[in-house]
């Protein structure tokens, strides 16, 4: 498929060198499905959709990227930890999806509302940091018994 020609495996590391080191799909999906951490950073994920190809990630964290709208989370259910720092996002919804979260890290982004349907859904949610974002209300936090650890500093 298409998602195929974005990311290949290289010894330890993913490439976007499909001459230098592509691999066949079979392959590239049985390495995609072994990986439990990934950290991305600097416009180095073309595509947000071809996070599904990592159905067991516990650990996703995506750094300066243009991401506006969290896409590509719906199959990762196993993701434990989240960080999606200065990534443009506008919008929480999206992030439902991965209800085993423990840490949700959305710092440094463009948020004006913290989502309680979003919210509602990551009962298992012990750190929550939304610092250096546009937030001008607290809300959404009552499903939240598990958290722990809030951040809001330098919110609107």
């Amino acid at each position: 498929g298409d998602r195929l020609n974005l990311l290949y495996w290289s010894g330890s590391h993913l490439t976007s060198s499909e001459h230098e080191h592509g691999l066949c799909e079979d392959e590239f999906r049985r390495r995609c499905s072994s990986i439990t951490s990934l950290e991305m950073f600097m416009n180095s994920l073309p595509d947000p959709h071809c996070l599904a190809d990592f159905p067991n990630l516990c650990e996703l964290a995506l750094h300066v990227q243009n991401i506006p709208r969290p896409v590509g989370l719906d199959r990762l259910t196993r993701l434990e930890r989240l960080c999606m720092t200065e990534v443009r996002l506008t919008t929480m919804e999206g992030i439902e999806h991965c209800q085993s979260l423990t840490h949700l890290d959305l710092s440094s982004n463009s948020l004006a509302a913290m989502d309680a349907r979003v919210l509602g859904q990551l009962s298992r949610l012990r750190t929550l940091w939304l610092n250096e974002n546009p937030i001008s209300a607290i809300e959404g936090l009552a499903p939240l018994a598990a958290l722990q650890s809030l951040w809001l500093a330098r919110t609107a």
